[in-house]
């Protein structure tokens, strides 16, 4: 596990989506807390961002959001402290993120999808971000099998385009990792209806310049099928501490 190497202490976790696709093998509660290798998925997620320095957490909840507040309450037993924010009604994800940055204290905070972890550290990018003007920074990784997930294309630092699946090249490509860098009046001026989502209807209205994208180093697992959950386990043992 590599050591602290961050210099933002807050991060969003979106915990909040119904996670459909996973319900044949995980049915009764939320998908970032299907269980692997005796943890929920997403406290794998925080203890690796807790070894880059993340200290405070605020968890955007959804479906089932008890299982998560039950599980990590105050946050104590890891040493972090975390706030929670509870869906009335399904806010999307640029919903859910709106809300949650409304409760972050700090400039600049990480966001993160709760069913999906990089090998990365986010120190790359949270120093890129910090050098530029963008409201956003995503982490970006080379994905062998990019026609899953979409590929983002860079112009410099700056986002210029984003490719459907169906239209995804062959062979390896950029594709978003699930990490992002806000600024935390980011999304002030966004008047949009809830629900509403950060990567159909906000991310494409900053390809002006207002989104970055920062190329990693690592591999990308998100466990939104069953059978990108079985292949957890294995993915995980490089997180065990």
């Amino acid at each position: 596990m590599t050591d602290s190497c961050s210099t933002v202490s807050e991060a969003v976790i979106l915990v909040g989506g119904l996670g459909t696709r996973l319900r044949a093998v995980v049915a009764d509660r939320p998908k970032p807390m299907a269980d692997v290798r005796g943890r929920p998925f997403v406290e794998w997620l925080l203890i690796k961002l807790r070894h880059e320095g993340i200290r405070r957490f605020v968890f955007s909840l959804g479906y089932r959001g008890d299982w998560v507040s039950d599980h990590f309450k105050t946050g104590a037993d890891w040493n972090v402290e975390i706030t929670y924010i509870q869906e009335q009604t399904p806010l999307g994800t640029g919903g859910a993120v709106q809300a949650a940055l409304q409760q972050v204290r700090s400039q600049t905070c990480l966001v993160c999808n709760g069913d999906s972890i990089c090998t990365a550290s986010s120190a790359a990018a949270i120093a890129q971000h910090s050098t530029g003007k963008q409201r956003a920074t995503l982490t970006l990784i080379r994905h062998p099998q990019p026609d899953r997930y979409g590929v983002v294309e860079l112009d410099g630092s700056n986002v210029r385009a984003f490719i459907e699946k169906s239209e995804s090249p062959a062979g390896p490509a950029l594709v978003n990792a699930g990490v992002y860098l806000f600024e935390r009046d980011a999304l002030d001026d966004v008047t949009l209806a809830a629900p509403f989502s950060l990567e159909r209807a906000i991310f494409p209205e900053w390809l002006d310049g207002r989104l970055a994208g920062c190329e990693t180093e690592g591999e990308f697992l998100d466990i939104g099928t069953p059978e990108s959950y079985a292949s957890a386990g294995r993915f995980l043992e490089q997180f065990e501490s």
